[in-house]
């Protein structure tokens, strides 16, 4: 059973201070951010907590993960009595975060231990069994400072099954957990970015709890010219396939890689096929854009996003100068030998106006497509097979306040907001091949990321 208990009194002695008509001065910060008062066996639990930490606290709450509260309560041995763990700073100066682990007790709520974090904010708590012994770990994460520092620690109850130690205490930028090397237990999947003097040391490492302790398991080199990891997801297609973690990261302000990460039975390691083990880069999943990857046709399996530049091919009477660049982002799968990429969906993608328009391969083999702007795409083909490219259609992203509705007859609105519409333009040779704004339409999908 989970419960998280929120600090509602805090935010009714704010809204009375807000909304008195006195003119009393308003309090200090760290007298409003006072321990509420909850009822029944609530108020138990916080006098508890304050016969071992005293009241002089103030109560951090974590900004991400499933719980939002500086008080979680869960039961996490299954005997049927919860603990609870409460995130505080003393008031005293100090900044770093303490975590206060509470045991009910034939009834009673009583501290068993008390630890010391290793940051200034709390970034998430969950918990885990590690070693399939009914027992969740508790994982903590913290946050050093206003940077992206973070360190977790691992938490295992003791033998009295009342008290805990730290089992793990690791930095990362990214963290996940599951049967990795599939040996049906839970082992932690760690990505680091270290930063020295002679450039970024970038890693995956594995973890595996064993013998009541965390032990380094495998690990594997990253690219190390990002500038910051950005999300983490898990894949098992099937039971023989192994568990693949694909790790978006940013190179730059705007560029995206996807690492691969999963373990290799026959050097019992993980490992990344697309990270040149010279130059510990990965230029296969590299895009131009920050592009996540996602499961973009609906089969069930994770695409990653590349890119490529377009060829201007016939860009038309005007100057080539007068065009942008524009991507062919081909949405690609891991082979079956799980070293090669193989494209399932090819695409065009509008940042501009938040949309996705989908190519097949026929489209390729006779389609030529310009940019203008970002508000005006042409789609050409050669239809006829002689080298010579006509306009077929046009997407266009047309301002609300510059949309006529004199001449709304000759688009197809594919999608419209409060700003600007969407619409596809279809020219007399598009007309003549078959093309109609609904046909256009059933190749576009509108598109955030």
């Amino acid at each position: 059973m989970k419960k998280a208990i929120t600090a509602v009194a805090i935010m009714l002695v704010l809204c009375f201070a807000l909304c008195s008509c006195s003119f009393t001065p308003i309090r200090s910060m760290d007298l409003l951010m006072q321990p509420p008062v909850f009822s029944n066996t609530d108020e138990k639990l916080i006098a508890a907590f304050e016969t071992s930490a005293g009241d002089n606290t103030v109560f951090c709450t974590p900004i991400n993960g499933d719980y939002k509260s500086a008080v979680v309560v869960e039961d996490v041995d299954s005997d049927g009595e919860e603990e609870a763990f409460i995130f505080y700073k003393l008031k005293n100066g100090q900044e770093t975060v303490r975590l206060n682990i509470l045991k009910k007790i034939g009834g009673e709520w009583k501290s068993v231990s008390d630890f010391t974090g290793s940051g200034t904010s709390v970034g998430s708590i969950s918990f885990i069994d590690l070693d399939s012994d009914g027992i969740q770990e508790v994982f903590a994460g913290w946050r050093v400072g206003t940077s992206s520092g973070r360190i977790l620690s691992i938490y295992r109850q003791n033998s009295d099954r009342l008290s805990y130690h730290e089992i793990m205490n690791e930095s990362y930028s990214l963290m996940s957990s599951a049967d990795i090397d599939g040996d049906g237990e839970t082992e932690v999947l760690l990505i680091s970015q270290i930063s020295n003097n002679t450039g970024n040391l970038n890693s995956a490492a594995l973890y595996k709890c064993s013998g009541g302790k965390m032990n380094p398991a495998g690990n594997v080199t990253l690219d190390g010219n990002i500038s910051s990891y950005v999300s983490v997801k898990g894949e098992k297609t099937s039971a023989e396939s192994p568990m693949r973690f694909y790790v978006d990261a940013l190179k730059g302000e705007r560029m995206m890689i996807t690492e691969v990460i999963s373990w290799d039975n026959s050097t019992a390691n993980l490992v990344d096929p697309f990270v040149d083990p010279e130059t510990f880069t990965n230029s296969a999943t590299l895009r131009y854009e920050p592009i996540p990857s996602m499961d973009i046709n609906g089969d069930g399996l994770i695409d990653i996003p590349t890119q490529s530049v377009i060829s201007e091919v016939e860009a038309g009477p005007e100057s080539i100068d007068s065009y942008i660049p524009l991507y062919l982002t081909e949405w690609k799968n891991i082979s079956d030998d799980g070293i090669g990429l193989e494209t399932s969906v090819c695409s065009l993608i509008n940042t501009t106006g938040g949309y996705i328009f989908y190519l097949t391969e026929s489209d390729l083999e006779k389609a030529a497509v310009t940019a203008q702007t970002d508000k005006c795409w042409i789609f050409r083909a050669d239809v006829n097979g002689d080298g010579v490219y006509k306009d077929m259609f046009s997407l266009l992203i047309i301002d609300n306040e510059n949309w006529n509705e004199e001449n709304a007859g000759s688009y197809t609105i594919l999608s419209e907001n409060e700003n600007y519409r969407v619409c596809a333009f279809v020219s007399p040779d598009g007309e003549a091949n078959g093309i109609t704004g609904e046909s256009v339409k059933e190749y576009f999908e509108q598109f955030t990321y």
